[in-house]
């Protein structure tokens, strides 16, 4: 079963090179301010609320990681306030790119769910929660494992791509250039995966 879990974990869609992908800045991490992805398009925009300890140009470069959470945890954040909301891993295992990769499982040891934190240079870069039972703590954009297809399509619309997983009977909804990527299987939502561009 683990075996699994890190060949989840190391499948990366296609990297997000296209110049419309957002570009991680963690020197502006805040995990107190959240966002919200909206379409009002072919594309985008991560929307966040009125802040008065921000000034508008800050709210605009933080804007994108607002959106690029899972849960508590944010793209970017500090690896200790990651150990901090989740505690220590069960295991540890080498990612790609020079990535550690901390597992916790979000129940039962050794059950899904369960959450996948890329770690590289003190920072989180990549966020996968995975399983086909709820972990509503550890929702995004509104979306949560067992959500249905109409739930994924209503939060996000269709994705750019869909093929398939390295996981039987599943297909990855991608929506590249954007870094995150929903796994369906069934009709229902079986992973969501968020990640810094370079990390994708």
């Amino acid at each position: 079963m683990f075996a699994m879990a890190g060949a989840i974990a190391m499948m990366g869609l296609a990297q997000a090179t296209d110049a419309l992908a957002q570009q991680a800045r963690p020197d502006l991490v805040d995990p107190v301010h959240r966002g919200y992805y909206k379409r009002p398009g072919p594309g985008f925009a991560c929307v966040i609320g009125p802040s008065e300890k921000l000034s508008p140009e800050q709210i605009k470069a933080l804007s994108e990681h607002a959106c690029m959470r899972i849960g508590p945890l944010v793209v970017g954040m500090a690896a200790a306030a990651v150990k901090s909301a989740l505690g220590q891993p069960s295991r540890q295992i080498e990612g790609p790119k020079g990535t550690t990769v901390w597992v916790h499982f979000l129940g039962n040891a050794n059950e899904e769910p369960y959450l996948l934190a890329s770690i590289w240079k003190d920072r989180l870069v990549a966020i996968q929660v995975t399983g086909r039972s709820p972990a509503d703590k550890y929702g995004f954009n509104g979306l949560t494992l067992g959500a249905t297809a109409d739930n994924v399509t209503k939060q996000l619309g269709k994705p750019m791509l869909v093929g398939p997983s390295s996981q039987p009977n599943t297909d990855v909804w991608s929506y590249k250039p954007w870094t995150f990527s929903i796994e369906m299987s069934g009709g229902r939502v079986t992973s969501i995966r968020v990640a810094d561009p370079q990390f994708d």
